[in-house]
């Protein structure tokens, strides 16, 4: 059986994971691309303030993928430790 406190902490991960995700979608299309259709605003300006966003948002979405899936529940760890380095970009 798996210990409750380990399944409520697995638990919470994932619901982070996806908060975050979701969040990385929202400044990429509403803030990023809005502000990048803004008449009068620079892109190279937008793209200084929002350097690497959109690359992270895949990452995180692979980690939140595999997270999720039931077979992971036992091997958190390993999912973090094989996604480490697409983490540099951080």
């Amino acid at each position: 059986a798996e210990d409750p406190k380990r399944a409520a902490a697995v638990r919470e991960l994932i619901s982070t994971e996806e908060v975050y995700v979701n969040n990385l979608g929202v400044i990429i299309r509403q803030w990023k691309h809005g502000l990048a259709a803004v008449p009068g605003v620079d892109p190279q300006s937008v793209n200084a303030v929002f350097s690497n966003v959109e690359l992270l948002e895949p990452v995180n979405a692979q980690l939140l993928a595999r997270l999720r899936r039931p077979d992971s529940r036992q091997a958190i760890g390993q999912q973090f430790l094989e996604m480490m380095p697409f983490f540099k970009m951080y």
